[in-house]
């Protein structure tokens, strides 16, 4: 996708997560990471992390009736902030296995979205980006040695 549309995109995100209602009133922060903030012109799609009140009394009874029914937790959320849209990669867990993965923090609660889109807006644009292979690999599982490219969204 064109960069236009994946800042658009980042702009509606942001829009929705400050949002009071539930769920997204649980969304605490956002970052974005991947191809979109190292500059790419092209980014196969947007990758974004969330950080979540997890002390959210309704959010804790939603996450242990989902557990117990053998559903993700996060599908409401994820439907409630992308909209219609597709392109979005979602990450609900930042804190587990992400610690070596440059981040940049988009928007955080509390926060004007003037600021969050001055923060979007300052992220460079560097063209070599989409010239660059996927370099982050995932392990096959997590007994594994064998470890698999990550898609980097083109083909």
């Amino acid at each position: 996708m064109k960069r236009e549309r994946a800042t658009e995109m980042l702009e509606e995100l942001i829009q929705r997560a400050s949002g009071h209602d539930w769920p997204v009133e649980t969304v605490q922060a956002m970052w974005v990471f991947g191809s979109y903030s190292r500059g790419a012109v092209e980014p196969g799609d947007v990758d974004v992390a969330i950080d979540l009140d997890r002390s959210n009394d309704r959010w804790r009874s939603h996450f242990v009736n989902s557990m117990m029914h053998g559903r993700s937790p996060f599908g409401v959320l994820r439907k409630a902030l992308r909209g219609r849209r597709r392109g979005y990669e979602f990450v609900f867990e930042r804190e587990h296995g992400y610690d070596d993965v440059p981040m940049t923090l988009l928007w955080k609660r509390g926060e004007s979205l003037a600021t969050a889109r001055k923060r979007l807006q300052a992220i460079p644009i560097d063209p070599q980006q989409d010239e660059l292979p996927e370099t982050r690999c995932a392990p096959a599982s997590k007994d594994s040695n064998t470890e698999y490219p990550a898609h980097s969204g083109k083909n």
